[in-house]
């Protein structure tokens, strides 16, 4: 079952393994933008029928920890995607990242402010333990966009800029050896809660377009993946539902 820890090692994948995107000689297809379009439109009318038919703070806060955990990946894999198009201009799959990537934005944020509302003087604590989930969230995005390759071009998708270039200072000096540990302890970070039934199959969904962007590089002459910890999370993916319907 996919949960919600999947999305900080797709996103720490991304960033690891960002060179493969934006250094290829094949350009990401206008095509696959669409699929990834679709795929979070999908997801987000999805998230609107849980917020507003949620029956209490349980609900939420559930949907909220989804959506923070969902931004991780979005921000960084879009923030690749700016610096693949550098070498491969596409302004149409330009604008489609964008308002992915707005639509992710304002869904947050709509939540958020609903909880605050309507519970903001009565569950102090929860709310205050979903916003540390935030300020973890926030502060290993702009720890693995720093750590992508022409970073500066992705800054505008990281949450604290400044934060991205102390990063990007301080991963030049770091030994190699450092990065399984560090994803490690970002990994264990986040926790293994699993997805709402309701919104299992769009995740694994648009999970799968974002993938699909990894160029031939990335792959074995036999089709396998060249980074184990990829292939492991594409097979997590193989295992869950695939969505049939088409809204």
């Amino acid at each position: 079952m996919v949960n919600l820890r999947d999305f900080a090692d797709a996103a720490a994948l991304f960033a690891q393994h960002s060179a493969l995107i934006i250094d290829s000689d094949h350009p990401v297809e206008t095509e696959a933008l669409e699929a990834y379009w679709v795929a979070c439109r999908r997801r987000a009318k999805s998230w609107i029928q849980r917020r507003t038919g949620a029956t209490g703070l349980g609900e939420l806060v559930s949907l909220a920890e989804e959506m923070l955990l969902s931004e991780m990946p979005a921000r960084v894999w879009t923030g690749v995607y700016y610096a693949h198009c550098i070498n491969h201009r596409n302004p149409d799959g330009l604008r489609l990242a964008r308002l992915a990537m707005r639509q992710l934005i304002e869904s947050r944020q709509e939540i958020l402010s609903q909880m605050i509302d309507k519970y903001g003087r009565t569950e102090i604590s929860e709310l205050l333990r979903l916003d540390r989930l935030r300020r973890r969230v926030e502060r290993w995005t702009d720890f693995l966009i720093g750590n992508i390759k022409r970073f500066d071009v992705a800054l505008n998708v990281a949450f604290d800029p400044d934060n991205c270039r102390n990063n990007a200072a301080s991963a030049s000096v770091l030994p190699p050896a450092a990065w399984p540990l560090t994803i490690a302890g970002l990994s264990r970070s986040f926790p293994t809660t699993p997805l709402d039934a309701a919104t299992v199959e769009l995740q694994t969904e648009l999970l799968r377009t974002q993938l699909s962007l990894f160029p031939p590089e990335a792959f074995h002459s036999d089709g396998r993946l060249l980074s184990a910890p990829l292939a492991r999370l594409v097979n997590r993916l193989d295992r869950a539902p695939i969505r049939e319907s088409v809204d």
